[in-house]
């Protein structure tokens, strides 16, 4: 009695450990990269440069690295109060029942239909994310619910010649809300900010100590036989190719202008995949009018 005792304990003990193993393992095997450090500014004063940063370690081999960078501003006051009548908006929100129905594509973007399509790939995301903001002096915290939207992979036809004017092409949109109840609408580029080549300094793209540097010349010196920041990998999308494991690649930029509120998103591939869990939602300012 005693022995069949003693081997059911040993048997629920070497399933136990398996099983503990199991997940650890896979745990693992999720946690290909390491994000060391993401830098954006959190003071906005003005004359003052906008320094961002990423750094990332490879925990693993990994044979592709991709980095994208989108920047997306609070949308005007009276395209948001239109959102706001519009019969069912609010609801299509709060529930996550695509709200991208309610979207438009504003003029003068090129290279977009005026609705958003639904024949074309697009990636989306649904995030949910703390959130603090001050009201009557007292600090009060929530949260905010995000669905994202990444329409960039519908414009990779666009000739050279279409750059840089077509960095600037809306397509990225976040519909946000809190159970407060209000609601805010964002839009912007897939790229390192609003407009490269008027308010990006520099940019510098690398791994370990290979660093390759772009420069605005119009904004900061730059040295003889410098590369343009309009060089820079397009739609803010910098592919670093294979990595070993400890190997780091580094990302940074600097712009001379901020617009706010706005919020930075970073999203990561890691060998064709896409790391949902990974995605960066760099707040800067209240994205509601609170």
């Amino acid at each position: 009695m005693l022995e069949r005792e003693l081997a059911g304990i040993m048997l629920i003990c070497l399933v136990a450990s398996t099983i503990g193993v199991m997940l650890f393992l896979g745990e693992r095997a999720k946690s290909r990269i390491e994000i060391l450090k993401v830098e954006y500014p959190k003071r906005f004063n003005p004359g003052e440069d906008r320094r961002f940063a990423l750094n990332i370690l490879a925990r693993k081999d990994v044979e592709s690295l991709v980095v994208r960078y989108s920047y997306l501003r609070l949308i005007n006051r009276l395209r948001i109060q239109d959102l706001y009548q519009k019969e069912g908006f609010n609801e299509s929100v709060r529930s996550d029942d695509e709200p991208r129905r309610f979207l438009s594509i504003p003029e003068g973007s090129e290279g977009m239909r005026e609705e958003l399509p639904t024949d074309v790939g697009y990636l989306t995301q649904y995030l949910e994310i703390p959130f603090e903001y001050r009201k009557q002096m007292e600090i009060k915290k929530t949260e905010i619910s995000l669905r994202l939207y990444d329409y960039c992979e519908m414009l990779r036809w666009a000739p050279k010649s279409a750059v840089p004017d077509i960095y600037t092409t809306t397509t990225q949109f976040a519909v946000m809300s809190i159970p407060e109840g209000n609601i805010s609408v964002m839009e912007g580029v897939a790229d390192y900010y609003l407009n490269r080549e008027d308010s990006l300094s520099d940019v510098e793209v690398g791994k370990e100590d290979n660093v390759t540097k772009y420069y605005n010349p119009e904004i900061r010196e730059a040295p003889a036989g410098y590369r343009h920041v309009n060089e820079a990998p397009g739609f803010g999308t910098v592919d670093f190719g294979s990595l070993e494991e400890g190997q780091r690649a580094y990302l940074s930029f600097t712009t001379r202008d901020i617009a706010t509120p706005a919020i930075q998103v970073v999203m990561f591939w890691v060998d064709g995949e896409f790391l949902e869990d990974e995605t960066r939602i760099n707040m800067m300012g209240n994205p509601f009018r609170i």
